[in-house]
């Protein structure tokens, strides 16, 4: 692992240096007193990780990272720095992973950069990396954004009532997700729902966000049709988790688990469709043909599959492990039936959406093979949950 380390005051770059050099002997640091040398060194040496202040002369911390992004995508960015204000953190926004705060605890530090690469090390295909590294830029909905100016600027417009249009958008949710858990507003405990990082971000600060997010052309229909129905499924698979919670009768911190990770669980799906917009709606379509699942196509095409890759982004931000794990494991039947009840409901509420026969993996009465304990507990749970999933869809309505 190579860190390079960005900063124009001498004494901070030997500090943070030496902590990391002591703690994590193992990779290679270098530095850089100025933008200019930092990208000197991106030139000439294979850098992994760009951790880098704020506040520099000539160029700053977020012009950098800006340079980065563009030609070295790879490259994970950590902003370091005591400088918070709106406006700063307005411009760090697109181009960086996370920011923490100095002074920093070195093991927040070290843990930022190690989680990030449990899994990076699932995706073997550099061309899949590089759309990782640009995915800061993820498109959300124009639609989404015009709801979101008439309920701020609506009289009764309140934080929930926003934060319920934002939640019909998973990249936004995310973005929200990612700076409300970063050192910018020194949480003491992870933020898991969109209406409390909302709260945090403030009603200008996400109108801004929606706005820069809103790359998608609508001239190009077959662009939006498809953005819209991954935006739609996902919606979907929230809702489904919803309700089994509620049968669960889950607490409050799962129930904002599994509704985070339910609208987050495909955004992996969003960058390969970002990144290989022909490529990738093609697979689709192999796939809904039904000759194969998708995440297999994406194995044989890409070398990887959605659910890794949108938990590496989602590490890569720093967003807390319990949505990255329910992301990561939501076509994962076997980690599913030894996880936490979070993961196992997202994927579940998957399950529940695409397959609304009310099929299971397995048949668990007709299975001939023994089965692990957990796994037949598991697949009974979930045919229960479909079954009662499916009966509150039939209810008749008062």
């Amino acid at each position: 692992m190579n860190v390079l380390l960005v900063d124009d005051e001498a004494q901070v770059l030997r500090g943070v240096a030496r902590t990391i050099e002591c703690e994590a002997e193992e990779w290679e640091v270098h530095s850089a007193n100025s933008a200019a040398e930092a990208l000197e060194c991106l030139d000439s040496e294979k850098i992994d990780v760009i951790v880098t202040d704020m506040s520099m002369p000539q160029m700053d911390g977020a012009e950098l990272l800006e340079i980065v992004e563009i030609r070295f995508p790879n490259v994970l960015r950590i902003v370091l720095s005591g400088q918070a204000d709106r406006d700063s953190v307005l411009r760090a926004i697109k181009p960086m992973h996370q920011y923490l705060s100095k002074p920093c605890d070195p093991d927040v530090l070290l843990a930022a950069i190690r989680r990030a690469e449990i899994y990076k090390d699932t995706i073997t295909s550099s061309e899949v990396l590089d759309a990782v590294g640009r995915a800061n830029c993820l498109p959300t909905l124009p639609s989404i954004v015009a709801e979101i100016n008439q309920e701020i600027d609506s009289d009764h417009g309140t934080i929930a009532t926003i934060a319920s249009v934002v939640s019909r958008d998973p990249v936004l949710s995310a973005k929200i997700l990612q700076i409300a858990n970063s050192a910018i507003f020194s949480v003491r405990q992870p933020i898991l729902d969109v209406e409390h990082g909302l709260s945090l971000l403030g009603v200008e600060m996400v109108r801004s966000l929606a706005i820069s997010l809103a790359v998608f052309s609508t001239e190009n229909r077959a662009t939006l049709q498809t953005a819209t129905q991954l935006f739609e499924h996902s919606v979907d698979v929230a809702n489904i988790a919803r309700t089994i919670a509620s049968v669960e009768e889950v607490d409050s911190t799962t129930l904002n688990t599994v509704l985070s990770a339910g609208l987050l669980h495909d955004i992996g799906k969003m960058i390969l469709f970002n990144a290989f917009s022909d490529r990738y709606t093609s697979l689709i379509s192999r796939s809904e043909r039904g000759l194969h699942q998708a995440v297999d196509l994406e194995k044989e095409e890409f070398g990887c599959s959605h659910p890794g890759i949108g938990a590496y982004l989602l590490e890569r931000w720093g967003v807390p492990k319990e949505l990255t794990d329910a992301v990561a494991a939501h076509h994962s039947l076997g980690i599913c039936s030894r996880a936490e009840i979070a993961t196992q409901i997202v994927y579940a509420a998957n399950w529940i959406a695409t397959h609304p026969d009310g099929a299971t993996p397995i048949d668990v009465e007709e299975i001939q093979s023994p089965m692990s304990k957990k796994l037949t507990k598991f697949l009974c749970q979930l045919k229960r949950w479909s079954i009662h999933y499916r009966e509150t869809q039939q209810a008749p309505t008062s």
